[in-house]
């Protein structure tokens, strides 16, 4: 059963065209005016077969470390929607604590201890959706990256007599070097307050993984 909770982050797809990398290819309209829609299907077909066949398609391999993190919160999530039994990950549930309380204490025991592991579950698989790399979540967005990309150019420059080209990079579409300078600093250090705010996601979601692992069935 597909969890409710999965639609907070849609944009992660582990089904029919999430195998080709790069793919256009999606069931709907828009697929008629695609320019590549028929090679792209075809990928989406064999990459199906695969995961059909073996349980797996070769393209997980291409981004090994995203695709175990999207499975892993896909996992939570639907764990956390549809879990049947409470596992005793904070030693509430033993026998002994029950053998104490009535019924309707041991039900509202019960309740409490499932609302909390949907918590924990649902709280974990936000922190590993936080450390994906290629992901747009809200926090990781870089708001001087637009402005950056069109503030230079790239431009190859060849010398009389010489057998290679020079790169070099020039202010574009009216910055001075100056606004592209600064640009360059602001984006830069964003995108180490992204990279440092996503390592510690990844950090803390590994962390409470390896402790609620055990208990990670139903």
């Amino acid at each position: 059963m597909k969890s409710k909770l999965v639609s907070k982050y849609p944009n992660i797809i582990l089904g029919f065209g999430s195998g080709y990398p790069g793919s256009k290819f999606k069931i709907n309209f828009k697929l008629l005016f695609h320019r590549f829609w028929w090679r792209d299907f075809r990928y989406e077909l064999k990459y199906a077969w695969q995961r059909a066949v073996h349980g797996y398609d070769i393209s997980l391999t291409w981004n090994l470390d995203e695709n175990i993190k999207k499975y892993i919160i896909i996992g939570l999530l639907s764990l956390a929607e549809n879990h049947t039994g409470v596992p005793d990950f904070d030693s509430k549930g033993s026998y002994e604590v029950y053998a104490d309380l009535s019924s309707e204490e041991a039900d509202t025991l019960t309740e409490s201890r499932s609302k909390e592991w949907k918590s924990l579950l649902i709280d974990l698989a936000d922190k590993f959706y936080e450390s994906l790399k290629h992901e747009d979540s809200q926090y990781e967005q870089n708001q001087y990256e637009d402005d950056w990309q069109n503030s230079f150019e790239t431009v190859f420059s060849k010398e009389e007599g010489s057998l290679f080209s020079t790169m070099k990079t020039v202010p574009a579409n009216g910055y001075t070097l100056e606004q592209h300078e600064l640009l360059s600093e602001h984006y830069r250090k964003r995108e180490e307050e992204i990279h440092e705010y996503k390592a510690k996601n990844e950090k803390a979601a590994m962390a409470k993984l390896t402790e609620l692992l055990p208990y990670l069935w139903d």
